[in-house]
This record gives structure tokens, sequence and C-alpha cells, in this order.
């Protein structure tokens, strides 16, 4: 028999073998096997029985089958087939996406030992007890229950739109009660966008599910936990699993029920690899196993909306927060002098101070980490910029030390402290960071105990759950946070929110900046009040800004939903910009700049030769744009730039990249890559 086999290595697609044992057809395909490829053996998967093979060469054997790990079901097999094609990489990589490393290496299966690695893992898995889940039941508001009765009666992916601290959390929670109670053996995946949320979604969900085995699965555990938990998914065990992106490509047989919880988030889409959308693959999944998916959030996606205007999607509405708490009052503020100097106007001090008072806690929220965005000379305009990138440096104070750092690369040099150019010693940190709204607040408020949140000071998942158990304590009074603060978490304590600096955010030449900035906001200002507003004395979300009658602000003020939808749709159709049409980039970087622009222009000649040819009668049906550049234009020495192509036809534009994914320049002179439905172009 002879067999196609993918292995986890780049540009190569499944290669023939000869397995000498008798299988039919059906029984042998989503076997994991042991196969020789370049003087060593190497983890595959078979994929395929062909019935005959012409070459010039004698085919090797598979070496062994791994009896050890359970055939792959059809469904799962699914995916991964759809996902290569529809993102261009191979089965292999794509097969291999979620597996473990130590359950790609050899010696785990095969070892002089008594007992291999994974005989191991297996006997460990063994002593796991499933299936003793006692569920009490959950309470629920009016509103909580109408969404899991519409929810359990929907034969569409479900939008949960539910307003900050509405309790989608324990929406969830029911259906996956309900899910069990129906079938014990179900596997449910719920899929969070960052590591950070994974211990309070555990949290939360081993409350209300008690005695359900609960796993996490993200990049940050140990290589033998995550191999764990791949194989207990291989095997079909009933389990609710949380995980991160990575977690949609889980073999998973018995998988009933999917949550996608905060869906408009873009930590979905994967940036490197196979560039793929959880989110998506999560819809695509659950339609092709029969299995329930609910995308939940309070800012749902432009998509995901559009999804529900054409009727693809179920929407159910959970308009009040389920402490019965109203929601913050929205406020824009006119940046005043003091906000333009310090980052924090002369009102927005005294609120700060009036909180303070009353013993509630304030979240000032700025999505710039560092001291100041750019260092920089009033005189000659001269700006630190990275040696290795087309940016800014970003200047942080370290230890009392300035730093420069590239964000993009890296990098990081002392300070300087005179301009290079003009040898004025007066440079100045120009715009606001996350340090530097630290130490202006600790000059304000010399006596409040403030806590920073962002990547550079909170690194780790222990330090970020430190963090969060000292604010729900009261140990802190204000809380200075990037992006990292404005989803899923709950401050009993938290009266006000502040946001400064976010014009520059409107500003953003991408189309989906709005989109973003919409989304930040109205979570932010969910913190707000969840435990401590009332009617007569209501929480605060004030919005610093030099454009505080915007259109936008009018929106947001109103939390006009409907409204802001409408006018991006508008702008996009107007546009023909997603979810009218669909978008494909091959993006390519060189160290010589005029090599890359030659080069895109070289496959954007090869890309009109292939319409000219191929698609003669649907020429008129694609757009190529580009040569264009990808920004920064440069990052660790590298110049980058694009072709993006565009269609309505879904299908034709799959098949024209189909037409030079096989480009040979593409990968080995360029380092490209295509990026299907590109979230940054």
């Amino acid at each position: 028999m002879i067999v196609k086999v993918a292995v986890d290595l780049p540009q190569i697609e499944p290669l023939a073998y000869m397995l000498d044992a008798v299988f039919s057809e059906k029984d042998i395909v989503g076997t994991w096997v042991l196969v020789p490829i370049r003087n060593k053996l190497m983890l595959g998967l078979i994929t395929e029985v062909i019935k005959s093979f012409t070459a010039n060469f004698k085919l090797k054997k598979i070496h062994s089958i791994v009896t050890h790990l359970p055939k792959s079901d059809k469904h799962w097999l699914a995916l991964v087939h759809f996902s290569s094609k529809y993102y261009h990489k191979s089965l292999g990589q794509t097969a291999f996406t979620s597996v473990p490393r130590c359950l790609k290496e050899v010696k785990t299966y095969v070892t002089e030992r008594k007992t291999s690695k994974i005989e191991k893992l297996l006997n460990q898995l063994d002593k796991t007890k499933f299936n003793n889940h006692n569920f009490a039941d959950l309470s629920l508001n009016s509103d909580q229950k109408n969404a899991v009765e519409k929810i359990l009666n929907s034969t569409k992916p479900t939008l949960l739109h539910g307003v900050t601290g509405s309790g989608k959390t324990r929406v969830y929670a029911k259906l996956i009660q309900q899910t069990f109670i129906k079938n014990p053996n179900s596997q449910i995946l719920l899929l969070v966008p960052e590591i950070g949320l994974t211990p309070q979604a555990l949290q939360n969900m081993s409350k209300m599910l008690n005695g359900l085995e609960i796993n996490l699965f993200h990049s940050e555990q140990t290589p033998n936990l995550r191999a764990m938990i791949w194989l207990s998914s291989l095997k079909g065990n009933p389990s609710l699993i949380i995980g991160t992106r990575i977690s949609v490509f889980l073999p998973l047989p018995n998988l009933k029920l999917i949550i996608v919880d905060e869906e408009h988030d873009p930590s979905y889409k994967q940036q490197e690899g196979i560039r793929y959308s959880a989110r998506n693959l999560a819809i695509w999944r659950g339609k092709k196993k029969g299995c329930k998916v609910i995308l939940g959030s309070a800012t749902p996606s432009i998509e995901s909306w559009w999804f529900y205007k054409q009727g693809k999607f179920e929407k159910v509405r959970l308009p009040r927060q389920a402490t019965g708490r109203p929601l913050a009052k929205i406020k824009t503020l006119k940046l005043d002098s003091q906000g333009e100097r310090c980052g924090i106007s002369k009102k927005s001090e005294k609120k700060i101070r009036d909180t303070l008072s009353r013993k509630l806690q304030t979240l000032i929220y700025i999505n710039k980490k560092g001291w100041a965005p750019i260092l920089g000379c009033r005189d000659c305009g001269w700006a630190a910029d990275c040696s290795n990138c087309s940016s800014h440096m970003v200047l942080h104070k370290i230890n009392s030390h300035w730093t420069l750092i590239c964000h993009h690369c890296g990098i990081r040099k002392s300070a300087f402290k005179s301009c290079p150019d003009c040898f004025n010693p007066d440079i100045n940190p120009i715009g606001q960071g996350t340090e530097k709204i630290e130490e202006n607040l600790s000059v304000m408020f010399p006596h409040a105990k403030i806590l920073r949140m962002d990547r550079e000071k909170i690194r780790g998942k222990r330090l970020l759950e430190t963090s969060l158990k000292k604010i729900t304590r009261g140990e802190v009074d204000i809380i200075v946070g990037t992006q990292m603060v404005t989803k899923g978490h709950d401050f009993p304590n938290l009266s006000f929110v502040l946001a400064v600096d976010v014009d520059s955010q409107l500003k953003n030449t991408d189309f989906r900046a709005p989109e973003r900035l919409f989304a930040s906001l109205t979570q932010v200002s969910g913190r707000a009040g969840r435990h401590c507003g009332s009617n007569e004395n209501k929480a605060e979300f004030i919005v610093e800004t030099r454009t505080p009658d915007s259109e936008f602000f009018g929106f947001l003020k109103k939390m006009d939903e409907e409204g802001f939808y409408k006018k991006q749709l508008n702008d996009r159709k107007q546009h023909c910009l997603p979810p009218f049409t669909n978008m494909g980039a091959i993006k390519l970087s060189h160290k010589d700049e005029a090599i890359l622009y030659s080069g895109l222009n070289s496959l954007g000649e090869i890309i009109q030769k292939s319409l000219k040819e191929n698609f003669k009668l649907k020429q008129s049906q694609i757009i190529v744009n580009g040569p264009l550049p990808l920004y920064p234009e440069k990052v660790s020495n590298r110049y980058r730039g694009q072709l993006v192509l565009e269609s309505e036809n879904r299908s034709l534009l799959h098949s024209l990249i189909s037409t030079i994914e096989n480009w040979k320049p593409l990968k080995s002179k360029f380092n490209g890559y295509i990026d299907i439905d590109p979230i940054e172009i």
C-alpha cells in the first residue's frame, strides 16, 4: 500500500511511502507514524492512500506505526485540510500547529529504556478521573435566561452581545452545564484572546462547574503539561479546555460546543507561521462538526456585526450589568495645558482626588508603554530613530536610567544628552507613556498606592496574578495600564476610568483604527462601577481629547453602537474594504530596498501574466494593489513591502494566489509569506 504522509517541515507537501501492513483505506488515514526523511526519523501523519505512484526511484518504507497515539478523527483532518488550503500553508505544518514539541520528538516513542516517555505520559493521564461533575444550579437573571434559551434553540453561530459586566461568563457556564448534562462525554473549547486572561477564566469556571475536568492550553505551559492536554484531547476525554488561539487546532473528536470570548480581539489572528484567524476557524469547525458556536463580546467586530445583519449569525443581547449597577457615565474632556504637559488635565486631577477621598479606585488607560514615544529636538526637528528600523525609539526610565528601546527589533541604547545634529543640550521627551503618567501621578498624589500594568512591568503569569489580586483586595488606589487592563478583568472597587492620549490612534491610516479604538474605550469604560456605582452616584469614564465634539466621540458618549457600526460599514462599502471584499497580501522583505521593490515588481508581473493566461474572463474581478510599503517600512535591517490582492469572489482570489505560492524567490530570497484576510496592511 502506498500512502501520503505529512511531516512538520516548511514547504514540504505530503510524501509518498510504502506501508507493508494490511489496512483498509478508511482505517489508515489519520494514523500517526514514524518515517525516514533526510537520514533521520520524524513523526508523520497519514493523510491519504494513493492507488498508484510513478517515480524513477524506490519509495522508502514507513518505519513504524505509533500505536500509542489514537487515530485522528475525520473532522479534525478536515479542519487541517481546509486550513492548509485556505491559508496557503503546507499540510504538515498545519497539522502539527498544536502538537507540543516533545510529542514531535522521535525519542518520545523510540527508546532503549524500559518505559518510553509516551508511555509515562499516558500512564499519568490514565490516573486522571473524568466525568465527576456535580453541577450546582446556576442562578441567572432574566436577560441571561433568555440568552441561554435563544442560544440553545439557534442553529446558527450566535453573537452574544453583552455590555461589559453583563454576565456573559455565567451564560457560558450554564450552556456548558447543559451540554454536559445532555452528553456527559462532551469536549468543549473556550477560546480567550490572551494568556493573561486564562487564570481568571479558570477561576470563574471552576467555581461554577464543580467537579468538571478543566484544562488550560497555551504556550507558557511546560512541554509535558501541554503534551498531557493534547493527548487527553486526542483520546476524546471529556473536559472543558480554556485556551488561546492555538487551541482551535486541538484534536477534539467529541467536540460539542465552541465559545470564542472577546471575539472582536485582533489577537485571534496569528502573525507568524500559518497566519490563521482562530475565530474564523472556530466558526468553520463548528459548522462542519455540527456543534454550537458562541461569539461573545461587548464590542462585536465589524465583520460579525455584518454577518448578523446578513442573517448568517443569530444575535442575543445582554443590555444590563449583572450586578444591577448602571453603566459608567461617558464624558469627553478638552485637553488643557496641564494635560498637554503631564498627561492629566486639571479637571481629571480633581476627579481622581475626589475618587481617592471616597476610598475608591481609579484606572488611567494609556496605550503607550515607556516614558515617551519620542525623544526629540524642537530646534532642528531631530528625533531618536532606530538604526535597524524605520521607527522612533521609545524613551524608557529604567531604575532611574534613561534608555531608548526600539519596540520592533528590541535594540537598546543609553538616551542622548544633547542633539547629535545641532548639539542643542535641551532635548525633550515628546508625548506620554505609562512610566511618565505613573511618575506624574506619584507627584500629584504622594500618598496614593499606584500600580503600573504594562508588558514591561508585568512579565509572566505569576506577576500578573499577583497584581490583579492586589487590585481586588483594595491594596491599590490608582492603576496605570495599557491594553492589558481593558478586557476580562473585574475590579470591585473601581469607580473612575480616565483615558488619555487617544487622539493618535484615530490618526492611524489603518481602516480598522476607529473600530479598534471604539472597542478599547468601550471595554475599558466597562471596568468602572461594576460593584460600586448607583443611579445617584454613577461611576464615570472620561476621555481626554483635542477633538471632544467629533463624530467618533459622539457615538461613544451615547453608546450608539448601531450608529457607529452603520457609519463604519458605509465607509468600508464606499471604499470597497472588508467585509465587502476579500483580501490576500503577499509580503516580502530584503536588506536591500531596491532589490525588494524589484522583486515586488517581478511578482506583480507574474500575477498580471497569470491573470491574462488563466483568468482571462474574470480578470476584471481582481484588483492588484502595489507594490506598497508595509509599515514600519524597515524592521531589523530588512525593508518590507507588499502586494495586496482584492476580489469579491473569494474562490477566484485563492485560485490566483495558488498560482504564485510556489514562486521560488518568495521564501528563499525575500522571506516572504502569504497573509489571507490580513488585519494589518
